[in-house]
């Protein structure tokens, strides 16, 4: 999925409120620029309900049913369907109408759409209607000019062709269309509007796929369309019916171009709120750091988390992210577009920079490893990007995502790779296609701290431990071998107490697993250990193989 950066809010000449119903059925303030109080909530993004005029009542789509619910005493029925009523297939929303108290439900499949109507002072079902070629996704009641507006997807039959004597439809789907349809359910006039909100091309492949569900709010010839996706509200545009235009006025942090920060103990992002002086930084860990009103002088945050934002002088409408500045080494525009995994971005200033700068590459370098996608490493090694700073080096042994097929590229690409498992005793590796060589200084001492390392850091993955198992053959050394069968016996003693904790069945599973671990022996690895220990060993500390070993892990933790 693509992303809107670049593209910023703007304020509208229009502005108005309305209500977004969260994950808990409740109501939540916004406006056209973004929320009320800057609440923080999980969203409902699927619609499927409505609610009642008074808000007493919750009509809510459930296992192909109409649910009613009270909310004042949570008394609860279904709205049976009559026999002659066709069953709901694919129930997409449900729309309250406020002057005739009518709750209408749309249900759209197979380029086609029922809309039933329900009297919800009666408490029976009324009629139901059929549109054909047009797929509804999301409905909404406009009481100001007490009429529907839809969200819908055209299905229009560009031409039959016969084959084997079978005629063949060619159908295309015209995404992106507000739909407008009387209280009576007469199809008025619709009007496609892809085009008249900026960015949103880039949300999805118009030529390839059907838009995605956007929540309507219809005040009038002034709407609000909603993008929510996994409970957040991602972006809000105003759209015009009378002038059928488009703007954006609001996007979620993630989508916006912002300036990222960092201080002794966090890093995040600052953000302006459109339409106000507020800024606000995120912090990576979602919590997130209110900094009072922008003013001539700088602002100082809190004497751990010193963040120092010089602003353009008051007055000015438009906020230079770029002047954004912190007490603490600021990334680099490399390091931010390795963060935000922008691949295009990286490409280009890669291509476009005369002079290499080894400590803000190696910051990139470690981020890539680490916690980016596994082409933003391959693009940063391809472009000679080293691993030379003791961070990034440290990131090589704790990769977070992707760890296999990193550790494959990384061995791929020849890389000297340099690992500091302890202040003291650096071991120096040469990682490439069947071959490691360890620093010959430091073959007495070896054994203990590689014993160290693994001890603390435990290698979740096989490539890792294959790694690991023929540097110590190369080493060839007793005492790494007795330390192992230790460290085996104290873990098998670990095993034995989380046995008990477990109900049978669960035990049985585990025994199920373990089986399968042990197959591990099979792989062929060149270590000269006794395999019997080793491939012990290796069933203790895959956790990428089984669920056990996480289990057990939160066991010694607790």
């Amino acid at each position: 999925m693509l992303t809107l950066t670049g593209l910023r809010p703007q304020k509208p000449k229009n502005d108005f409120s309305f209500e977004l119903t969260t994950n808990e059925y409740t109501k939540a303030r916004w406006s056209l620029t973004g929320p009320h109080n800057n609440e923080n909530k999980p969203y409902h993004q699927w619609g499927r309900l409505a609610f009642s005029k008074s808000g007493d009542m919750l009509y809510l789509l459930i296992n192909d049913q109409l649910e009613v619910i009270n909310r004042s005493n949570n008394e609860k029925f279904v709205a049976t369907l009559p026999p002659d009523f066709p069953r709901f297939s694919w129930p997409k929303d449900v729309a309250y109408d406020t002057h005739r108290n009518i709750v209408t439900v749309v249900c759209s499949f197979d380029g086609k759409s029922l809309i039933y109507r329900f009297d919800a002072n009666k408490r029976s079902w009324i009629d139901f209607h059929s549109l054909n070629n047009i797929e509804i996704l999301s409905l909404a009641y406009d009481e100001k000019l007490d009429r529907y507006v839809a969200w819908a997807n055209e299905r229009v039959d560009l031409f039959t062709s016969i084959k084997k004597g079978a005629p063949i439809r060619d159908v295309k789907i015209d995404s992106g269309n507000l739909l407008f349809i009387s209280n009576e359910v007469k199809v008025l006039f619709h009007q496609k509007i892809i085009g008249h909100l900026p960015g949103f091309d880039k949300l999805y492949d118009i030529n390839n796929s059907r838009a995605y569900r956007i929540t309507i709010i219809p005040k009038g010839d002034d709407i609000a369309l909603v993008y929510i996706n996994n409970g957040s509200v991602r972006i809000i545009w105003y759209y015009n019916v009378d002038t059928q235009t488009g703007l954006l006025t609001y996007k979620h942090l993630k989508d916006r171009h912002e300036a990222p920060v960092a201080g002794n103990n966090f890093w995040g992002y600052a953000v302006k709120q459109p339409g106000t002086d507020a800024v606000n930084v995120f912090i990576k860990e979602s919590r997130d750091l209110k900094i009072p009103p922008i003013t001539d002088n700088p602002i100082l945050v809190t004497e751990n988390n010193q963040v120092e934002i010089e602003t353009q002088k008051p007055g000015q409408d438009d906020f230079d992210y770029n002047r954004v500045i912190n007490n603490s080494p600021r990334y680099s525009p490399l390091e931010i577009a390795v963060r935000q995994n922008n691949l295009e971005e990286a490409k280009l200033l890669l291509s476009e920079r005369a002079v290499k700068d080894e400590i803000e590459d190696s910051k990139a370098m470690m981020w890539a490893i680490n916690e980016s996608s596994v082409e933003m490493l391959e693009l940063l090694l391809d472009n000679g990007i080293p691993i030379t700073d003791d961070r990034a080096i440290e990131a090589v042994t704790n990769i977070n995502r992707y760890k296999t097929a990193k550790l494959k590229v990384l061995i791929a690409h020849g890389l000297d790779v340099t690992r500091k498992y302890s202040r003291k005793m650096p071991i120096i590796t040469e990682v490439s296609p069947g071959i490691i060589n360890i620093n010959s200084d430091v073959e007495q001492t070896v054994s203990k701290t590689l014993m160290e390392w693994v001890m603390e850091s435990k290698p979740h993955d096989l490539d890792t431990l294959l790694i690991l198992a023929e540097a110590c053959s190369k080493l060839g050394g007793k005492e790494l071998l007795c330390e192992l069968q230790d460290a085996d016996k104290e873990l098998n003693e670990k095993y034995k107490i989380l046995l008990k904790e477990l109900s049978k069945a669960e035990r049985q599973k585990l025994r199920n697993e373990q089986r399968a671990w042990i197959r591990i022996r099979d792989v062929k690895c060149k270590v000269t250990l006794q395999k019997d220990s080793m491939n012990k060993w290796f069933k203790y500390i895959t956790a990428d193989q089984a669920r056990a070993s996480c289990v057990i892990d939160e066991t010694r933790r607790r």
